[in-house]
């Protein structure tokens, strides 16, 4: 209970956060999922039992269900033989550019409150990121630079923060979403769809976030960084320990993402699912829909075929959903997911608690339960759709497309993160994001460019071209060598080299 908001204040607390699901009728409510359901069921049996559905095929002769193969979509092509023909760019030179056209330096500002009218040194604050995000460190990047180790380390404590590295990132995040080339890369129509995915790291350092994986790391320790990815952009980010379920921290990255790039569907690998999941999202209006492993087992766990009255077979749920029990814990669920909206309690913690608690809790039963009626829903919508999967597969593609970059820029100065510490980790993670963030604002203006001048000549095969092209590309970009973070008053003409660009059909 020291968790979770007061139920004397949770009336109060439930009507500033504008939740339609805390002003719901729950028994009408539960009435019009089981309809809804049920209707379901019936529809996706009669497309099975009338040969429509190509992924299921139900045998008459061991009365079991047939799957084909899994949906396996084209993984988009990173590094994409276009950016082939773009001008090499340094990384400094690049975040100079995006710095232009998105002013993010202005997002770091003074710790300290008299010092707010004091502007930060640009060429500092970059060399601090590239050290960071580089895995190279604030004293090696001042000895293979024109910085020196005392300006970079003062830089870094007065402005360097979590704080100031995420609006910088929501910055840049923001101004690639709003350009004409966003539009492409939308998967479905009815809503923003994104896909949150881990990837480990492993840690030069011993730290109480580094722990054993012996999968990835072998005899080492590592992290794992979690991230948000829509449309190629990322949106938010968290470092966890390595042995941690990555389906604990789902809604955490989901609700405290501060960018305008916002998803409402989610997609996840098999390490994103739990028994809450599909519940916590519903009811906070997100609709979940991960990619399982084995699907074929969660489709056999969850329903059973039964012969009908017309000799057709018949999907019907293996166990009965507990309605009254959902009705008369409703409003101990509220509590649990107000003090979820309201920050009270991360979901980390909460779903660590619950699962403390025996599996008989009325409340914890009520959750499952709930949480049980929205996967069957989608485990039907997934067996039905072929669009459905599609869009799912490309969704968790662009996470992958994303990791190969973040890799990329990590390897730059080997593989193993160098923090000693949660604080420092999270914030060398900002920074890799922030350098990936600006490359690929930067391939995306470069990408718009494209767009908006073959549409003046209507050019519609270099335009359909050009939606299959991924940002996420780095052929053309130097990570490595000296750095010179000395200014330079050269004018970055995108239109100018986009002309110079020849689309390959």
């Amino acid at each position: 209970s020291d968790f979770l908001v007061k139920k004397s204040e949770q009336d109060k607390l439930g009507e500033s956060m504008s939740l339609p699901m805390l002003n719901v009728s729950i028994p009408a409510f539960c009435k019009g999922l089981d309809g809804s359901l049920t209707k379901q069921m019936k529809s996706v049996s009669k497309r099975i039992n009338q040969g429509e559905n190509n992924y299921v095929i139900y045998s008459n002769e061991t009365n079991t269900i047939k799957w084909s193969l899994s949906v396996k979509n084209t993984v988009p092509k990173v590094n994409n033989g276009v950016f082939e023909q773009f001008d090499q760019i340094g990384i400094i030179d690049l975040m100079r550019v995006v710095n232009q056209e998105t002013q993010f330096f202005n997002e770091f500002i003074h710790f300290q409150t008299k010092q707010q009218r004091t502007s930060p040194n640009l060429n500092d604050i970059l060399a601090c990121i590239l050290g960071n995000g580089t895995n190279f460190g604030l004293y090696k990047i001042a000895n293979i630079s024109d910085r020196t180790f005392n300006d970079l380390r003062t830089a870094q404590a007065n402005y360097l923060r979590v704080d100031t590295l995420r609006a910088a990132n929501d910055v840049i995040s923001n101004k690639t979403a709003s350009l004409p080339i966003f539009e492409y890369y939308e998967i479905n129509e009815n809503g923003h769809h994104g896909s949150i995915d881990g990837q480990k790291f492993e840690c030069r350092f011993s730290s109480l976030m580094a722990r054993y994986s012996p999968k990835y790391f072998n005899q080492d320790k590592g992290v794992s960084a979690m991230t948000l990815v829509l449309n190629h952009v990322p949106a938010n980010t968290k470092i966890i320990s390595a042995d941690e379920h990555e389906s604990h921290h789902i809604f955490d990255l989901l609700y405290n993402n501060t960018s305008e790039v916002k998803p409402e569907i989610l997609s996840t690998d098999t390490h994103g699912a739990n028994k809450y999941n599909f519940a916590i999202l519903h009811f906070f209006g997100y609709q979940f829909a991960p990619r399982y492993k084995t699907f074929k087992d969660q489709f056999e766990r969850m329903f059973q075929v039964e012969s009908s009255e017309d000799e057709e077979k018949l999907i019907t749920l293996k166990t009965p959903i507990d309605w009254p029990l959902i009705i008369q814990e409703w409003d101990n669920i509220c509590q649990l997911m107000i003090s979820l909206g309201q920050h009270k309690t991360s979901q980390s913690v909460l779903i660590k608690k619950l699962c403390r608690y025996k599996s008989t809790t009325a409340t914890l039963k009520a959750m499952a339960e709930y949480d049980r009626v929205i996967k069957a829903q989608y485990i039907l919508d997934y067996t039905d759709n072929e669009t459905l999967r599609h869009h799912v597969q490309r969704a968790l593609n662009r996470g992958e497309a994303f990791h190969q970059l973040r890799r990329v820029i990590a390897e730059t100065n080997g593989k193993k993160f160098r923090g000693s510490h949660h604080a420092e980790l999270t914030l060398w993670n900002e920074c890799a994001r922030l350098i990936a963030n600006c490359v690929i604002h930067y391939n995306a203006q470069i990408l718009s460019e494209l767009k908006e001048f073959n549409e003046s000549k209507g050019e519609q095969n270099n335009l359909d071209a050009l939606k299959r092209i991924s940002p996420v590309a780095w052929y053309h970009i130097n990570f490595s060598g000296f750095y010179s973070f000395a200014d330079s008053e050269d004018i970055h003409d995108f239109e100018e080299l986009a002309r110079a660009i020849h689309l390959t059909i």
